[in-house]
């Protein structure tokens, strides 16, 4: 059985207040197949259903080298117990060093990080889309299984210059502004 999602006016979804083409793979269609029985990464039978399974979290960025990287680790391992993070970038590049350092520091594994492309989470249930760089924003696909769309700025630690250590300095502060957003907004309610 399949559930149509019927999508605005020729090709356009409407998110974050926004008309937007709708594309999927590079095409435009006027409606969208939603497999039922399709589940997010990670799960797999009836288990997605039960209440008390974690959040999908998909945070995007434009490269998935360090903001949307720093999101998912950070909110993993903040809080791994209510949500399931990922991330992905519209296009991919090397992890960012300063990113994988500045993690390190935070006790955070890092040999698992490796930028990935949105088009691999198309066709997975996502409770929460989030972009963290108005052009990742602007160029988002839409998600079909996703049932939030958020966005939050960030500063592109690519764009620091200076020394080695101010470099460092700033991605720290960048890692701490984007830890201490995650525990306003994704702290479980008590």
């Amino acid at each position: 059985m399949t559930t149509q999602l019927a999508i605005g006016c020729v090709g356009f979804a409407y998110l974050n207040d926004k008309a937007r083409p709708l594309r999927i793979n590079g095409v435009y269609p006027s409606e969208v197949t939603v497999l039922n029985g399709s589940y997010p990464i990670g799960f797999s039978g009836s288990a997605y259903s039960m209440p008390s399974q974690r959040k999908v979290v998909l945070f995007v960025c434009t490269h998935n080298s360090a903001r949307s990287q720093l999101a998912e680790a950070i909110l993993r391992q903040k809080f791994g117990k209510y949500y399931q993070p990922f991330s992905a970038g519209t296009e991919t590049t090397a992890i960012n060093p300063f990113v994988d350092h500045v993690l390190t520091e935070m006790g955070i594994k890092t040999t698992d990080l490796k930028s990935k492309n949105v088009n691999e989470f198309l066709g997975h249930l996502i409770d929460l889309v989030v972009t963290v760089c108005d052009s990742a924003e602007e160029t988002c696909p839409f998600f079909p299984g996703a049932k939030q769309y958020k966005h939050k700025y960030f500063k592109d630690p690519n764009d620091f210059i200076g020394s080695d250590d101010k470099v460092f300095e700033a991605v720290r502060h960048l890692r701490d502004e984007i830890s201490d957003w995650i525990e306003e907004d994704f702290a479980p309610l008590s």
